[in-house]
């Protein structure tokens, strides 16, 4: 009778596998709760939209010619005429603005701690940078193996902010997972300030006994660099810590989210972004880290919402970690 998705920006693409599975589900009656309608396209929208009515937003190669922008190119660069959209998803949507709860919400308090490169990571960073520059000095439509080239070279940068380790994974990744303690020396060799600063603010935060920590990255390569780095605090106060991603099996995921809020001793969580997709946290955690900056800012207000939302009853710190005079530095402003 009822069908109910939660997480609903699941079925945001259209053409994959979940979507279309998905929408072969036949039901006379259909809910979605999402937190994200809309993420990066308007064809997103119509996606779950149409799930809850097909006809709600007419066919989708009728949406585009009608609200979007493009440039000379082809390419969008606007959407235009949405309150017409807002209008017909009127009867459709129930939608709580943050401004309606924000009464709600416990203080949130935002830090930026600001890291410099050593000189292993500013040398192959420098190169990536010279390629991108030459391939924007052009002013012409990029081919797709040069966008491919761009992409590759801006992440190569974004990667490089946060340690020469994750660029360099597989002269690291044995010692890495090795459960030895690292010396300062081996902490040293990693080629991250940043992850030397986040070991200095850690060793304050569990010194202060405040609340559980969930520090997040993209990569879960980052976060096992930060695990690394932080194991002989853990070890000096008995405390532990593990690594959340979206590679964990279902049972995985459900036993590790229920220790981290039972066991006192399970203090630090570690997650990815795929695999912090729907947890609820407020009621284990009241600290959360940004190793980084995501290139899109919904996505970091949906890491600090799993812990700073409805439920939450301490106030909740927000630390962020940003690699300056380099590309992090442009993304985060």
């Amino acid at each position: 009778d009822l069908v109910i998705l939660d997480e609903a920006q699941r079925i945001k693409n259209w053409d994959t596998k979940t979507a279309k599975a998905v929408k072969q589900l036949e039901s006379p009656h259909a809910f979605i709760l999402t937190g994200t309608p809309l993420e990066n396209r308007l064809l997103e929208l119509h996606s779950l939209v149409e799930f809850l009515h097909p006809r709600a937003l007419g066919p989708r190669w009728r949406l585009l010619p009608v609200h979007a922008v493009s440039d000379p190119m082809g390419r969008i660069i606007a959407y235009e005429g949405l309150e017409v959209l807002r209008r017909r998803l009127g009867r459709f949507f129930l939608r709580r603005e943050r401004s309606a709860v924000l009464d709600q919400l416990p203080e949130r308090t935002d830090n930026t701690f600001w890291t410099g490169m050593t000189l292993a990571q500013r040398q192959p960073y420098r190169k990536y940078a010279s390629t991108v520059a030459t391939l924007v000095s052009r002013n012409m439509a990029l081919r797709p193996g040069d966008v491919r080239v761009l992409l590759q070279s801006l992440t190569s940068m974004r990667i490089l902010c946060n340690a020469y380790a994750q660029f360099d994974w597989a002269s690291f990744e044995r010692r890495v997972r090795d459960a030895e303690i690292p010396t300062r020396a081996e902490i040293k060799t990693l080629g991250s300030p940043k992850l030397e600063e986040f070991a200095r603010v850690m060793e304050d935060l569990l010194d202060d006994g405040g609340g559980k920590i969930v520090v997040f990255s993209q990569w879960e390569r980052m976060l096992r660099l930060a695990h690394f780095v932080i194991r002989e605090l853990l070890h000096q106060r008995d405390l532990r810590a593990d690594v959340f991603h979206g590679g964990l099996n279902s049972k995985a995921r459900d036993d590790m989210l229920e220790s981290f809020r039972l066991d006192p001793e399970f203090h630090v969580l570690f997650s990815t972004d795929a695999g912090g997709l729907g947890l609820n946290l407020q009621e284990a955690a009241s600290i959360v880290v940004n190793l980084e900056v995501p290139w899109n800012p919904a996505v970091l207000e949906q890491r600090i919402g799993r812990v700073h939302r409805i439920g939450q009853a301490r106030s909740v710190q927000v630390l962020h970690f940003v690699t300056g005079s380099a590309i992090e530095e442009r993304v985060r402003q």
